[in-house]
Order: C-alpha cells, then structure tokens, then sequence
C-alpha cells in the first residue's frame, strides 16, 4: 500500500498489549502549532508536546483497565495515565507514513 493522506476523518487502529486504540494521525501543520505552544526560548518540552498531540489524535480505547481489573471507558482526561512506553508507541503511530504498516504490537 502507498502513501495515505492524513484526514481528521481518518479512522485507525493499533493493538498495543491487548488493548486496542482508534487513533488518527497528526498533520505537520497540527504538528508545527502544537510544538511552537510548548516551545519557549528554544527550549522544546517534548513530554507536553506529546500528551497534546495524543490529547488530539487518540480517539477511543477497548481493552484499558483500573487497578482491579474493571473497564475503563475511553477519556481523554486520562491519557496521561497510561503507561510511558504505551504513550510512546502510540505517539510513533500519529506520525506514521503508512498506517497499515505494522499495526500490532505485543
């Protein structure tokens, strides 16, 4: 499959450790006005531009659980939440040229 257009439209999903997440990827207009928010005398604060983009990008959750093991249903209030390296490779995700490629990851 080629290159896809980013569409706000869009609709993708990943499974990341048995949790499935929709998503859509970030357009580097969305992108550049995110980063120039969190940038301040040259100094760039990677960790908020990333919990915006995913504030932005992330759409719903199947799969995400609180300390007892009971459903979470999808907020975007608790991305921040999730564990570090699940936000990372979520995050590589919205950049993704080819969003076909590679989608689950255990």
């Amino acid at each position: 499959m080629g290159i896809q257009i980013i569409s706000k439209d869009e609709r993708l999903t990943a499974e990341i450790s048995g949790v499935q997440f929709t998503y859509r990827r970030i357009t580097e207009v969305e992108q550049g006005t995110i980063e120039r928010k969190h940038t301040d005398k040259g100094r760039i604060n990677w960790r908020s531009i990333t919990e915006d983009i995913l504030k932005r990008c992330l759409l719903d959750w199947d799969g995400v659980t609180d300390g007892e093991g009971n459903r979470v249903p999808f907020d975007a209030s608790l991305i921040a939440a999730l564990p570090s390296e699940v936000r990372g490779e979520l995050a590589e995700k919205l950049y993704a040229n080819d969003p076909q490629a590679d989608l689950v990851k255990n």
